[in-house]
């Protein structure tokens, strides 16, 4: 039996072959793949498909950026040709065109939704970047979105990654992550030699140390992750999975983070408790496979892989090849210790012995002594030891007779007990993994339905019926399981949010039903963190439901509910600044409802303690452009805007675009902001950049730009903009509704008046608008 802590581990990985053979165009048998795997073969008939799914779905609203042919454009670069594709994206070699210089340009061409975990991810590769500053880390020079198309620059760096140089590769023409394998050091095919090695080991760790010393773990350290340029300098880069200090784990216990061969024991076993030695193991292993050409562990599949990192000490390096150093043989070993507390105490020290090695110096680090080799050997050996102390037991007791079969009677039942349970365990573990990765389909659908509110295509609506079918049968499966109940609960969730992407009855239904497993799943007050965070996104999206289909009242009410939830988690993890953007983001929600339920007061009365905590989630994130934009929309978009909230939207407008100048929705937003405070000029400059960087742009720009030429006197242009609005609703069936887009509509109708032949003068002056009543 294998520990309920590598279950994922294992399901992860054959997973990852499950859909490398899908990208060579291959069609595996769930049943037979599943067969390679005995310890999860119960499970993964049930997975698989999720993950052909997953696979071959590509939403219409994004599909055209997926791929970027040569000579094409993201903003400021103009793409030459791809380098390579990763489980982060596609990386081409560009040119910045107001800068003359070629990058590499990584690319994330599909958005899941905002809070999906690979944009996630892509974002706190550029985060982490961008507080990094040394010699030996890859720079990243530029972040921005182009169409929907997230994408950061970096330096490109002229030659191979240390895995290709191990290969042989350092010549041909790489794949390989932000760089052009053309240039730099010659193929090795094999070991590199021990000096050389050791140099770009002290360089890593150097920049590693620099990346700890910031609270940044890269978690990720491998010899594809390590680049050499054309003076045999050597770059760590690819922080996508790497965890800022202060920002939340974007994995469940289980996730599987880099590699696995290079991962350290306690990566390997899904533990959360990760720190500095993490790297520093990971490091060591790279160390070990340039010195010999080979890595430590060579596993003929996954299960035996983890088992080895797990529990097997590799072999020495100079019992593979005797010429290395005896001192470079200690630094490796300690390095890849088994235990975090037997290796460096940092990536620093780890740096320090190989300058020492390099300079001729005696190192700090001791090799094992006879009591420490004892210890391995006993925990490398516990099953034997194991049986012999059962057998030595089993004897004792025989020496008393008749107990012996009480006794094995006992283990057998005891035993069969265990068995059920590891299997039921085993299921368990998988399905919490799988249950994440199929999560991506209401994620991207979400992310379909926010942004466009377009009719679903054919091939759209066959999927959605397919993600159906997986969670009803999994709702199913959980109902009335205590343990897995929350799966459950998720699930329904899910089904009623597809009915509603589908346009079927049962969305309510769903809804009220998740909301029961949920209920009945917490205690009162719940305490379990991840499912009052499930739990909040289940009210938040009855919210979304009940305010499209203009039932308001229920709609404040689910949030009302959400709130305190939100408030506690607040006090609950204050470290944690994600509780604190969500409340403001609820909280705006609330005013808004309450504003177009009629129930002016009570907006009025909450917006005080709104912008307070608005203000709080600006400080925990200053670097959220989302925010500063977020707050200047509810300031300037809300009816009864005041003179002053216009100003304060305006400078709040302003700062968003100085984090990510290319986002067409803050240049919406700054257009209304400067048609709120009167300059109309910059007015029409802002809704011309929010339509060009949104493909044309949609109601939000159309109606302003009427209501702009109709102050400007152009009565025939602001007829043109306002009839696109009507056109665009009936493709849009969605957003019809939408009740800022209702509202706007109503107000440039009311200035317009667009049924009328003639036009009564040039429209009211500025001081007769009702934001700029005295």
């Amino acid at each position: 039996m294998i520990g309920s802590t590598s279950v994922s581990a294992l399901v992860a990985h054959a997973a990852d072959e499950f859909l490398e053979k899908l990208d060579r165009g291959e069609s595996p048998d769930p049943e037979a793949f599943a067969r390679q795997y005995p310890e999860i073969a119960e499970v993964l008939p049930q997975i698989l498909p999720v993950l052909s799914m997953l696979q071959n779905f590509e939403p219409a609203s994004t599909a055209n950026g997926a791929n970027l042919a040569e000579g094409g454009r993201l903003g400021d670069f103009q793409i030459l040709r791809e380098l390579g594709r990763g489980g982060m994206g596609i990386v081409y070699e560009a040119e910045q065109i107001s800068l003359n210089r070629r990058v590499a340009l990584k690319v994330l061409p599909v958005l899941p939704g905002l809070d999906g975990k690979q944009l996630a991810r892509f974002q706190i590769e550029a985060q982490v970047a961008a507080v990094l500053n040394h010699p030996h880390i890859v720079p990243i020079y530029a972040v921005g979105c182009d169409h929907g198309v997230h994408f950061h620059a970096m330096r490109l760096i002229e030659g191979p990654s240390v895995a290709e140089l191990l290969r042989g590769r350092g010549r041909g023409r790489g794949r390989g992550r932000g760089r052009e394998a053309g240039a730099g050091p010659g193929p090795s095919a094999g070991p590199i030699e021990c000096r050389k090695a050791s140099r770009m080991a002290k360089q890593a760790a150097d920049a590693l140390e620099h990346a700890h010393s910031l609270g940044i773990l890269h978690r990720d350290v491998k010899p594809g992750n390590l680049l050499l340029d054309g003076a045999d300098n050597l770059w760590v880069g690819d922080f996508g999975l790497a965890r800022l200090q202060g920002v939340s784990d974007l994995t469940m216990t289980g996730d599987m983070l880099g590699t696995l061969r290079y991962m350290s024991p306690e990566q390997a076993s899904g533990g959360r408790i990760l720190d500095i030695r993490t790297d520093v193991y990971s490091l060591g292993v790279t160390l070990y496979e340039m010195l010999l050409g080979r890595p430590p562990f060579d596993g003929a599949d996954r299960q035996e892989l983890l088992r080895q990192i797990a529990h097997d000490e590799p072999v020495p390096i100079r019992q593979r090849d005797p010429s290395l150093p005896r001192d470079l043989e200690t630094i490796v070993q300690k390095a890849m210790s088994k235990e975090p507390s037997h290796r460096y105490a940092s990536a620093a020290d780890l740096a320090e012995d190989l300058d020492r090695f390099l300079g001729d110096r005696p190192i700090r680090a001791r090799r094992p002594t006879v009591a420490e080799r004892a210890s391995r050997w006993s925990r490398k050996h516990h099953r034997s030891m194991v049986v012999g102390g059962v057998l030595l037991a089993m004897l004792s007791i025989a020496l008393v007779g008749g107990l012996a079969v009480l006794w094995k009677a006992r283990q057998h039942a005891q035993s069969a007990l265990a068995e059920a349970r590891e299997a039921r365990l085993r299921e368990h573990q998988a399905h919490l993994f799988t249950f994440d990765a199929s999560d991506q389909i209401t994620s991207r659908a979400l992310s379909m339905m926010a942004t466009t509110g377009s009719k679903l295509s054919q091939k759209e609506q066959e999927f959605c019926r397919e993600a159906l079918d997986y969670y009803a049968s999994l709702s199913e499966r959980y109902c009335s399981d205590a343990e897995m109940r929350w799966v459950a609960a998720a699930a329904v969730h899910r089904v009623g949010f597809i009915r509603l992407l589908l346009d079927e009855p049962g969305t309510d239904e769903a809804y009220d039903r998740s909301l029961a497993l949920y209920d009945a799943t917490l205690c009162s007050p719940p305490k379990d963190r991840d499912l009052r965070v499930d739990l909040c996104i289940l009210l938040a999206d009855r919210a979304f439901h009940f305010r499209n289909t203009r039932r308001l009242d229920r709609a404040i009410r689910e949030l009302e509910r959400l709130l305190p939830i939100n408030e506690q988690l607040i006090r609950d993890y204050p470290k944690s600044s994600e509780y604190s953007v969500c409340l403001s983001y609820r909280q705006g929600e609330l005013l808004q409802l309450l504003e177009d339920a009629g129930r002016g007061a009570e907006a009025d009365a909450l917006r005080p303690v709104f912008h307070q905590n608005y203000l709080r989630a600006l400080r925990s994130e200053p670097g959220n452009a989302r925010l500063w934009n977020n707050l200047a929309w509810e300031l300037v978009s809300r009816a009864g805007a005041l003179p002053q909230d216009a100003g304060m939207a305006l400078e709040l407008a302003r700062e968003a675009l100085a984090r990510i100048p290319e986002e067409g929705t803050f240049w919406n937003t700054l257009g209304v902001c400067c048609y709120r405070t009167g300059d109309l000029v910059g007015a029409v400059d802002a809704f011309e950049k929010s339509m060009k960087y949104r493909d044309g742009g949609d109601p939000f720009d159309w109606l302003f730009l009427a209501m702009v030429k109709q102050q400007q006197g152009f009565h025939e242009a602001a007829l043109r903009w306002f009839g696109r609005v009507e056109p665009w609703k009936a493709v849009h069936p969605a957003m019809a509704t939408n009740a800022e887009i209702v509202r706007f509509q109503a107000e440039a109708r009311r200035l317009l008046k667009p049924e009328s032949t003639a036009l009564q003068g040039a429209g009211p002056a500025l001081k007769s608008l009702p934001w700029l009543a005295p």
